[in-house]
């Protein structure tokens, strides 16, 4: 960031300068155009630094100072964030209060994830090489019961990710 800003001559340049002026220049020069804004994983550097709490802190400053430029902003048509952490739990969202969390919407709560169906079905071949890794065996030497071992420590470490009481 540093040799960005002096390769471009940017003074008194601070990492929160940048995005906040980048972020309005895009939104005076869309006008009356509206845009879709998707972030996906918006709290992996925050979970990948959970047992650093300086650099945890300096990333949850980053996000809170991003989400409070984009804030009510009329050029944002829909905003879609993932993580695998609730947006009212990390405490950066107080800025973008405006946030509508879909998480326990019944209407949609399906719309990301696998189901355990859906990866016996659609990623057999991806258990069954986990399984033959797992039990030093080749694939074709792979039983139904190892597979349901597999899928069930997939469902261990997976499961959770959804919100709605009617899905469970």
């Amino acid at each position: 960031m540093q040799e960005f800003a002096y390769d471009n001559n940017l003074k008194n340049f601070t990492v929160k300068k940048l995005i906040s002026d980048s972020l309005l220049s895009l939104f005076k020069a869309l006008g009356k155009q509206k845009i879709v804004i998707l972030i996906d994983e918006y709290d992996c550097q925050l979970t990948a630094n959970i047992n650093n709490p300086e650099l945890y802190k300096k990333f949850q400053e980053c996000i809170r100072n991003f989400y409070a430029v984009i804030k009510g902003k009329n050029s944002i048509q829909f905003l879609g964030i993932t993580g695998v952490t609730r947006l009212k739990d990390v405490s950066i969202f107080s800025v973008c209060s405006d946030i509508n969390d879909a998480s326990y919407d019944h209407c949609i709560a399906s719309i990301t994830g696998f189901t355990r169906e859906e990866i016996a079905k659609y990623y057999i071949d991806y258990v069954n090489l986990t399984a033959a890794i797992q039990y030093n065996i080749s694939q074709e030497l792979v039983t139904d019961a190892q597979r349901e071992e597999v899928l069930d420590r997939l469902a261990l470490e997976y499961n959770g990710y959804c919100f709605d009481k009617k899905i469970k």
